[in-house]
C-alpha cells in the first residue's frame, strides 16, 4: 500500500518503519518535559504539536472504522469556576490541554458531520450522490469523502482531578510525590492537569485503567455493533 500524502499541508510527510519503544518514547516527548528522540536521522517530539487532525493518518492508511480514546471529559455548565488565580502550573495545564485535548474533540466532530451530510445527501439525491461528490472532489485535487463509522470512548471523571487527589493523598508509588505536590499540583484548585501529563506512576495508572474500563462499558453496545 502506497504512503500517504497531504497534498494541502506540506508540514505532514509519511515516513515507513517499523514501531518500536523509541516510537512511543518520542510520542510523549512533551517539550520542556522530555527531551526530544532521535529516530533516522531526525529528532521527534509528541506529534500533537502539528497534527492538527489526529485522526487523519488512519483514514488516510485506509481504516474504515475508527475507536477514538479521548481523555477529555466535558465538562458541565454549572461547574463552579476557581475563586483564586490557579498559578502558573494550572495554565501549562490547560494549554497542554489545548494542544493535545481540544484537537481530538474537534476532529471527531468534524468526522460526524462528514458523516451527516454524506448520509443526507444520499437519502435526499439517492446513491449516486455520494459518487458524484466524490468525482468532483478528485478533480479538485481533494481527498474524497467517505463515511466511516465510529466510537469514542471518554472518562467520567476529570483526569487532572484524578491527579490531584493521588498526589495529595500520598499514594504514588514513586518519588514525585512531595515534588507534585509542592510545584506541579495547584494549592487551590480541584484539578492539576500538568501533573497528569508528568504523572508516570503506577497508582496513577490503575486509576486510568479502572476509568478506561468503565468508560468502556458504559459504550458496550456501540462498541459491539462497530467490531
Amino acid at each position: 500500500m502506497p504512503l500517504p500524502f497531504w497534498p494541502h499541508d506540506q508540514s505532514l510527510v509519511a515516513l515507513p518503519s517499523e514501531l518500536g519503544p523509541e516510537h512511543v518514547l518520542a510520542s510523549t516527548a512533551i517539550p520542556f518535559a522530555f527531551s526530544p528522540v532521535k529516530i533516522g536521522g531526525y529528532w521527534y517530539s509528541d506529534g500533537g504539536l502539528r497534527q492538527n487532525v489526529p485522526l487523519s493518518p488512519a483514514l488516510r492508511l485506509g481504516a474504515d472504522a475508527l475507536l477514538a480514546v479521548s481523555l477529555g471529559r466535558v465538562r458541565p455548565a454549572d461547574e463552579p469556576a476557581p475563586h483564586v488565580f490557579p498559578g502558573m502550573s494550572a495554565l501549562l495545564g490547560k494549554l497542554l490541554n489545548g494542544i493535545f485535548l481540544d484537537r481530538m474533540h474537534w476532529d471527531l466532530d468534524r468526522m460526524g458531520r462528514i458523516n451527516d451530510v454524506l448520509d443526507s445527501g444520499t437519502a435526499a439525491y439517492g446513491e449516486a450522490f455520494t459518487e458524484t461528490l466524490q468525482r468532483e472532489l478528485r478533480a479538485r485535487g481533494r481527498q474524497p469523502y467517505r463515511k466511516v463509522p465510529f466510537v469514542s470512548i471518554s472518562p467520567s471523571a476529570d483526569i487532572g482531578a484524578v491527579a490531584a487527589d493521588i498526589c495529595r493523598s500520598g499514594r504514588l508509588a514513586s518519588d514525585l510525590g512531595p515534588v507534585m505536590r509542592r510545584l506541579i499540583v495547584p494549592a487551590h484548585d480541584r484539578s492539576a492537569d500538568l501533573a497528569s501529563y508528568l504523572l508516570f506512576d503506577g497508582a496513577f495508572a490503575a486509576e486510568l485503567i479502572a476509568l478506561g474500563r468503565a468508560a468502556a462499558a458504559r459504550r458496550a453496545d456501540a462498541l459491539g455493533e462497530l467490531l
